[in-house]
């Protein structure tokens, strides 16, 4: 097992040893797979403790760990349009207490909802013809709560991020990307940071 991984560990530092940048954009496409981690930002996600009449609630919200896959397609050669679509879940956990019938009663609950968020946007790579290439992007959204009560919204995106090739056609993806979908009462604003792995194929020869 030992002699796996180091092998392993080797073909990648000589892959990356040998990589070049991803080169002109132009007609270039690439599949990708990434892992987010979200934080939400604003009234919907702040934890809160609330009375009604003699019974309290206490919750606390926060955006867990999300998978996802990318569409990228060169349109210049630093520029490109990407499509992903990834699901976003968001935890409640809590407790309700108050005084029902005469008695004291507390119930927990802790439950998981998700919202599915396809984004269309431009990307511009800053030094395509180097392996470290630095990134921007921005689009818009369309986001799909898992709640049969909730509507679908749309919204924008923007972020950062460095793709670093370590072979000719594969390059691993670090980013954040904050978003803002367009709800009418409470803003739904959240930021994720993101991991994954492009496959580039196609493109001038």
């Amino acid at each position: 097992m030992k002699k796996t991984l180091i092998a392993m560990v080797v073909l990648l530092m000589a892959a990356s040893l040998s990589a070049q940048g991803i080169g002109d954009l132009k007609g270039k496409m690439a599949v990708g797979g990434f892992i987010n981690y979200g934080i939400g930002f604003g009234k919907m996600f702040d934890d809160y403790e609330e009375t009604f009449e003699d019974f309290t609630v206490k919750n606390e919200t926060s955006l867990g760990i999300s998978f996802g896959g990318k569409f990228l397609y060169g349109l210049a050669p630093k520029m490109a349009v990407a499509a992903s679509v990834d699901r976003q879940s968001i935890k409640y956990k809590g407790e309700a207490s108050g005084d029902l019938g005469g008695f004291e009663d507390i119930f927990n609950y802790d439950e998981t909802e998700s919202w599915i968020a396809i984004n269309v946007n431009g990307v511009y790579f800053f030094s395509p013809e180097k392996k470290m290439c630095p990134y921007a992007e921005a689009g818009p959204g369309y986001y799909m709560p898992s709640h049969e009560d909730a509507d679908s919204k749309f919204g924008i995106n923007g972020g950062l991020g460095i793709l670093y090739m370590v072979s000719p056609t594969v390059g691993v993806d670090l980013g954040g990307r904050f978003h803002m979908i367009f709800t009418e009462e409470e803003k739904t604003n959240y930021a994720e940071i993101h991991g994954g792995v492009n496959v580039f194929f196609g493109g001038t020869k």
